[in-house]
């Protein structure tokens, strides 16, 4: 199984049953009933920039990841905000989520992506964004100046960071965003003790639904 990525909206319309196929996904990757509802599905499928989706041999969708572009450079690099991604179970713990984000900066190659971004509750994300560079809000804050910078300008261009609930702009925390846990956290999570100490500290609770902003600053340059 592999992502198949395209612009949105493209030249080509999308099947009238994708936003039901990422719903399904939703629902089975997350271990849900019920959530997103296929209208925010489709607002989410109006404002993003970049649809993948990962397709069986049967043409099954087992995996979509949404992405928005600010329409602005900050600090003189392109801003890339992962607005959803969801993988059926049976495709989790390959790999495809990070390979999602290698593809999706290919599809822009001739951007310099500096931030990459998005709003979870999931140790394994905020690893994965952690890869790329300096984490905020865990290796630098949103309280220095740049933080506040970075933060000023999510508010400004980032629709998921502009509409949160109850956000905390010195933390990243959304309180109560999801009303729930989405999926099963494992436990514990190498390489993510620093950042679940720190999300203690503020008092960040899955159960509760909180979830967090993080985006890394990238290092070097290019895709």
């Amino acid at each position: 199984m592999e992502w198949t990525f395209r612009t949105l909206p493209g030249s080509a319309k999308l099947d009238t049953d994708i936003p039901q196929r990422i719903h399904d996904v939703y629902l089975d990757g997350f271990d849900l009933e019920s959530g997103w509802s296929l209208e925010k599905v489709e607002t989410s499928l109006g404002r993003c920039d970049a649809l993948g989706l990962v397709l069986g041999s049967n043409q099954e969708v087992y995996g979509y990841a949404l992405y928005c572009i600010a329409p602005l450079p900050l600090q003189g690099r392109w801003f890339l905000w992962e607005d959803a991604i969801c993988l059926r179970r049976e495709a989790q713990r390959f790999g495809l989520a990070a390979k999602a984000l290698a593809q999706v900066r290919a599809l822009y190659s001739g951007r310099d992506f500096g931030w990459i971004g998005g709003r979870t509750q999931s140790p394994i994300v905020m690893r994965r964004y952690s890869r790329l560079g300096p984490l905020f809000p865990f290796d630098r804050p949103y309280t220095d100046e740049e933080g506040m910078e970075l933060m000023d300008f999510m508010l400004q261009h980032i629709a998921e960071v502009r509409e949160a609930k109850a956000l905390d702009r010195t933390t990243g925390i959304c309180a109560g965003q999801y009303g729930r846990t989405l999926g099963r956290h494992p436990h514990a999570v190498a390489g993510t003790e620093a950042f679940e100490d720190r999300l203690a500290q503020w008092g960040f609770s899955r159960s509760a639904g909180d979830a967090v902003v993080v985006v890394a600053r990238v290092e070097g340059s290019g895709p």
